[in-house]
């Protein structure tokens, strides 16, 4: 009886720790930002309007999905770091004329976050000028927003 005892218990901490690094594997940021302008996500076009953005830190991907419109992209992206945790959810624009395309997705609180690689539709565009214009969209609260450059 014992032995029946310990071997359920020795079943139950298994289960409890394939439950728990499970949950930690999929450990997801999820904001929602209003995108005040048109921009790209690799090579795709999505419409200014409302977006819930879902940040995966060990997969290293990105979710984009429109509250307006049926549009979605998913893109793997690379770590980016800072020295300190970033205060505000943020993402960051690379903008050529009148073009802005998706670079980075920083959630709340975090020293890593993540970086698009350029598309080539994007290099494209980077021949005309000598640098992009660097624009952040602070996430103030959920639903807000509030453009910095």
């Amino acid at each position: 009886m014992r032995n029946h005892f310990s071997a359920c218990l020795m079943a139950f901490r298994a289960c409890a720790v394939i439950t728990v690094s499970c949950l930690f594997a999929q450990f997801d940021h999820r904001m929602m930002v209003t995108v005040p302008f048109d921009f790209l996500v690799s090579s795709q076009h999505l419409a200014a309007g409302t977006y819930n953005v879902t940040t995966n830190l060990d997969q290293g991907t990105v979710l984009i999905r429109g509250e307006d419109n049926d549009s979605a992209k998913f893109v793997i992206t690379i770590a980016t770091e800072v020295g300190k945790g970033q205060e505000q959810a943020k993402l960051v624009f690379n903008r050529y004329g009148e073009r802005y395309f998706l670079r980075q997705v920083w959630a709340p609180g975090m020293e890593r976050g993540r970086e698009l690689p350029p598309s080539r539709v994007e290099q494209e565009f980077a021949r005309g000028f000598e640098k992009p214009e660097i624009v952040s969209l602070l996430v103030t609260a959920p639903g807000m927003r509030r453009p910095v450059r």
